[in-house]
């Protein structure tokens, strides 16, 4: 009997302690149900986004680098043998990049009847730049050129925030508008939205200012004829005679102007001094 007793406590220790494993199982894979609250839904949201942005810059909480907003600007001066020539040969390059010509400003012809200069301005394509300095470098000899970059990501950046922060104002006011009965404060309220659409008009044209400056490089080209040699009348005997006598001829020229700008004075002393001259002869002869 005594056996039979430990057998059967020994049994009731292995099930009692057979049903706290089970119930601290339960325990373990017990899964709560959800929230689903508004704040808690929200804040599921604002999780999940989170995790979505870490993803997309890979992890760590990095921030993803903005396109970088470079203005760039190139000059150069060209000696060209025929400046119409290059610069029709540089238009037909602006054509098949895609670009245009913002200006053009050609100097007088000389004696032979070609242009002495031109500055000539042209609107390129970014991706075309190395493509157009080619053929800038290829009508004439480069006297001098200048390149540079602007860099205004920063500006542009921060003038497309205050945009959108007054896209957001622009939201409100007009949801309080059409909300407001008091004209007291339908005025107040259409003035805010005015000035606050004038920002939005002079942000938004800024941002395109800055876009069209990005897109499009501009190219300088001032063109100038191949400056001349040493003429051989100074570098010979027959060269600096005919010099000397035309230098001879220029003076006797000024003397002759001189002289045509004076005759009327002089017409007049002389007349005098005739006058003069005949009395004092007179009075002589008297005595």
């Amino acid at each position: 009997m005594k056996k039979l007793g430990i057998i059967v406590a020994i049994l009731s220790l292995v099930l009692v302690l057979s049903a706290c494993s089970s119930e601290s199982s339960k325990m373990m894979y017990y899964a709560p149900k959800h929230d689903t609250s508004d704040e808690a839904q929200y804040n599921r949201a604002e999780d999940t986004a989170l995790a979505e942005g870490e993803t997309a810059t890979g992890g760590g909480g990095g921030v993803a680098m903005p396109e970088r907003k470079v203005i760039f600007t190139y000059d150069f001066t060209v000696e060209a043998d025929d400046i119409d020539i290059a610069a029709k040969t540089l238009e037909e390059a602006t054509a098949k990049s895609d670009g245009f010509v913002s200006s053009l400003k050609f100097g007088g012809r000389n004696d032979d009847g070609q242009y002495k200069d031109a500055t000539i301005i042209y609107r390129i394509p970014a991706d075309k730049v190395g493509s157009f300095k080619e053929v800038v470098e290829s009508v004439g000899a480069v006297v001098n050129k200048s390149e540079n970059g602007e860099d205004v990501t920063e500006s542009y950046f921060d003038t497309e925030g205050r945009l959108s922060t007054l896209k957001i104002q622009e939201a409100r006011l007009l949801e309080l508008l059409s909300k407001s009965g008091n004209l007291s404060d339908l005025l107040t309220i259409e003035r805010e939205l005015a000035d606050v659409r004038g920002q939005i008009e002079s942000l938004t044209g800024t941002l395109k200012k800055y876009d069209n400056l990005v897109s499009l490089a501009t190219f300088t080209v001032k063109f100038q004829l191949p400056k001349q040699n040493v003429p051989e009348s100074r570098t010979s005997f027959g060269g600096a005679f005919a010099d000397s006598f035309s230098i001879a001829l220029d003076f006797l020229n000024g003397i002759v102007i001189v002289f045509i700008y004076l005759l009327p004075y002089l017409l007049v002393i002389g007349v005098i001094l005739t006058v003069i001259i005949l009395i004092i002869k007179k009075k002589r002869k008297n005595k």
